[in-house]
């Protein structure tokens, strides 16, 4: 079945355009989604994962969307899922991570997705959590062919959509 988005800009910065979805049957963008669901966590280790995300999205807006303040190859090889934060203090076995997905288009422009709390290896073990890269990934690809088609057009921070663009995923 097939999804209805939209890119919604959250704010341009001198370093960095920031970015994030809206599902048209949701009324929170997944950013939103996320936060809403986190920062109040109770367990004092994902709190603190939570802190470390804050911190690095506050880096992200002063400094630009470097490729070394994420984890990549969170999703395919050759595509630009990435995930929030890069460092993970080691974890008794059971405890979880708390992990925010987002596409880096550039160093200047990140599309932040959701997340949630990570257990085990890989986000695919969990149903949420692989549903939130692979929907970033196919978003990766619609971009990907809609630039080449003037669809979207990406210049500096900015993410030009032709006429209000709903994306089909």
């Amino acid at each position: 079945m097939k999804k209805s988005l939209e890119i919604r800009r959250l704010d341009i910065y001198d370093a960095v355009g920031v970015y994030t979805i809206q599902f048209l049957d949701k009324a929170e963008t997944e950013f939103m989604d996320f936060m809403s669901k986190y920062k109040d966590i109770a367990d004092p280790i994902l709190k603190e994962d939570f802190n470390r995300i804050i911190a690095i999205l506050r880096k992200i807006i002063a400094k630009g969307a470097s490729e070394r303040l994420f984890r990549t190859c969170e999703s395919k090889i050759n595509d630009r899922v990435v995930a929030i934060p890069l460092d993970i203090r080691r974890r008794k076995k059971g405890s979880g991570t708390l992990r925010l997905y987002c596409l880096r288009i550039s160093d200047e422009v990140l599309i932040l997705g959701n997340g949630g709390i990570k257990y085990g290896n890989a986000y695919n073990d969990n149903e949420e959590l692989n549903t939130y890269v692979s929907d970033l990934a196919k978003l990766d690809h619609v971009i990907t062919k809609f630039t080449g088609q003037g669809k979207i057009k990406i210049i500096d921070k900015t993410v030009i959509l032709k006429d209000k663009l709903i994306i089909e995923i």
